[in-house]
């Protein structure tokens, strides 16, 4: 499960994106979660769900 947040500075989203096409092309099935008001700190709304 890959968890992002929109507002991040540190990691672009663009970058998450690349990371779960790389792994649907390899036969995986990641869930991709952007959280819209997180940075970085994407994990404390993960963990909050």
């Amino acid at each position: 499960w890959v968890f992002h947040g929109a507002k991040d500075r540190t990691v672009p989203l663009e970058e998450s994106q690349r990371m779960v096409d790389a792994l649907k092309r390899y036969g995986g099935k990641p869930r991709f979660t952007i959280y819209p008001n997180a940075g970085h700190d994407s994990w404390t709304e993960a963990y909050n769900n």
